[in-house]
């Protein structure tokens, strides 16, 4: 996974004009890595992400803004917690955190903020394309093999 995260900061690093040392990437896909391998964790772990982004690849239609989307992808469960009813919110502000130590744009964390808080409801508006794609991937496995769906109500 740290090397879709490095490709990744490249992509970043060519849009915005900035500048993101090795040692940042890393240092901030530890603690992403850190988050989603929490023990209590079963779904909302490095493999949904890698799912989400691999689905993402296979996709047709292009998103509108194909950066703020996969940041979205990287940060929207990085809070997980079952019992509480604010991950999202939370998940949100530790995005806009990480994106201002990168470097990016007021903008973008604007647009990433906005695509992670929509993950709480899953709804989005018929021409906001970056949320409609990123909603389809997060509820995906709702439509895969009954077994992969028993999986995932075992591990919720």
């Amino acid at each position: 996974m740290y090397t879709r995260w490095d490709k990744f900061c490249d992509k970043l690093q060519q849009h915005f004009a900035i500048e993101i040392p090795q040692a940042r990437r890393q240092d901030i896909f530890d603690l992403l890595s850190k988050a989603y391998k929490l023990e209590y964790r079963r779904y909302h772990a490095l493999e949904h992400i890698a799912g989400m982004l691999a689905e993402l690849e296979e996709l047709d239609t292009p998103a509108d803004d194909a950066l703020s989307l996969e940041f979205a992808i990287w940060l929207h469960d990085f809070i997980y917690r079952s019992h509480r009813v604010d991950n999202e919110m939370r998940s949100a502000r530790y995005a806009g955190r990480i994106a201002k130590i990168l470097g990016l744009s007021d903008e973008f964390i604007k647009r990433v903020k906005k695509l992670i808080l929509g993950t709480k409801a899953h709804i989005a508006l018929e021409d906001d394309v970056n949320a409609r794609i990123l909603f389809c991937l997060d509820l995906s496995i709702l439509g895969k093999t009954p077994e992969k769906y028993d999986n995932y109500c075992g591990q919720i």
